[in-house]
């Protein structure tokens, strides 16, 4: 496997195929429009909960949580 900036490639049963982003959306069925979320702009996105989209991401929703402070 190998990528450059705007594909990654890779060989399969020796043919090279180069997996773009319009590619990648495709055989996945997801969209590329909305809102990125990353740390420090959650405030601009109103009604965000943290918490809801961290459960929403795991395989588990119901498994419980421990948090460590250290």
């Amino acid at each position: 496997m190998w990528y450059d900036e705007e594909n990654i490639y890779s060989q399969v049963k020796g043919i090279d195929m180069a997996i773009n982003e319009e590619v990648w959306l495709s055989v996945t069925g997801l969209g590329n429009d909305g809102v990125v979320v990353s740390r420090g702009n959650t405030k601009e996105l109103g009604n965000f909960n943290k918490v809801q989209f961290y459960k929403s991401c795991l395989r588990n929703q119901e498994s419980v949580s421990r948090t460590y402070n250290v």
